[in-house]
């Protein structure tokens, strides 16, 4: 049986010498990589091959496990992607044609220790092969040769880049721009719990891109940009108002659905907390208003429904207890509240 084959029949059974010869395996370094876990005589080979000396030990037994994973992986959506057809020819002209490399002239090489190297990089990774093409490669008829603006943004596309002085990730954003709100704005919120209520203002036209005949030099009109952003980052003063509270559990990862806003963006809905429970703030000055227990493990996600004329709504929460919860928001109290309590109605 296999399971009780010595290290050298199990070498010899793999057929390992056949295969790199037959240029199955690229190279004898990366079998020397492989073969250095079935123990003697592999090790002492290895070492021959490195100088006597072992590489860095996270180089060689990472994960023995997450490389045979990473090697059963299917990979044909990236290796056949449109991105990789677009590029084949480069690789052809590169390897076989106008722009490969050529093969080393040993006999050129006058300094001894040069040619040692040359010859040892050679016996290992081998060199480039003949050149087959002397013109450049044809593209393939991908889509992006075919139609590359597809792929491409245009700078009509983008109205504007709002770019913050944190330099953290954006996790969520919520627009709610509706004419009737008192605050029309877009509220994001970092992966540092950071959250910036930038307005939104409905009449600004969209900047337009003029050329001086004088000068030839491009001129930018003075126009309202769509947004602006949030004082208290600007001013970068107080912004404790604009901080979300760090008890977050560290093994759930921030998303977009661990965060609502409601349709008036006076209040930001948080979930992701240790000790189970989600909570409801004010954007304005980043109070907690209501702290809300329902799960028997750590609320993952959350999001509501559709506004009424009133402005209340459903919220639904998800946790990793595999519930979902329910609780009604009245827009008038700022708050979730019991369907059934005396003057807490919901329309």
């Amino acid at each position: 049986r296999t399971s009780l084959a010595s290290p050298k029949q199990l070498f010899r059974s793999a057929n390992m010498a056949q295969r790199w010869q037959r240029r199955e395996i690229s190279n004898f370094e990366y079998l020397m990589y492989l073969i250095i876990r079935l123990q003697e005589p592999f090790t002492t080979f290895y070492l021959s091959l490195q100088e006597g000396k072992f590489v860095h030990a996270s180089r060689l037994f990472h994960s023995i496990p997450l490389s045979w994973q990473n090697c059963q992986r299917d990979s044909s959506d990236v290796l056949e992607s449109e991105l990789v057809s677009c590029h084949l020819h480069y690789w052809i002209d590169l390897i076989f044609g106008s722009e490969a490399v050529r093969a080393v002239n040993l006999d050129s090489i006058t300094n001894p220790i040069d040619r040692a190297a040359i010859e040892t990089r050679i016996r290992n990774f081998d060199q480039a092969p003949a050149q087959l093409l002397t013109e450049p490669h044809p593209p393939r008829n991908s889509a992006m040769n075919l139609t590359p603006m597809m792929y491409n943004v245009t700078p009509e596309d983008v109205s504007m880049i709002m770019k913050f002085s944190s330099n953290a990730s954006i996790k969520h954003v919520s627009a709610n721009t509706n004419p009737t709100l008192s605050i029309q704005a877009i509220i994001t919120i970092s992966n540092k719990h950071d959250f910036s209520i930038n307005k939104y203002h409905p009449n600004a036209s969209t900047p337009t891109q003029t050329y001086s005949e004088s000068s030839q030099t491009s001129i930018h009109q003075q126009t309202q940009l769509p947004l602006s952003m949030d004082s208290i980052l600007v001013s970068n003063i107080n912004l404790n108002r604009r901080h979300l509270d760090d008890n977050f559990d560290e093994r759930i990862q921030q998303r977009h659905q661990s965060f609502v806003v409601t349709a008036d963006n006076r209040y930001i809905i948080s979930t992701g907390y240790w000790d189970k429970i989600f909570r409801v703030q004010n954007t304005d000055i980043a109070k907690i208003t209501q702290v809300l227990y329902g799960h028997f493990d750590i609320v993952t996600c959350v999001c509501r429904s559709e506004v009424t004329i009133a402005g209340n709504c459903f919220l639904a929460t998800g946790s990793r207890d595999c519930t979902v919860c329910i609780w009604i928001w009245n827009d008038t109290k700022g708050a979730i509240v019991d369907r059934e309590y005396p003057n807490q109605g919901y329309n």
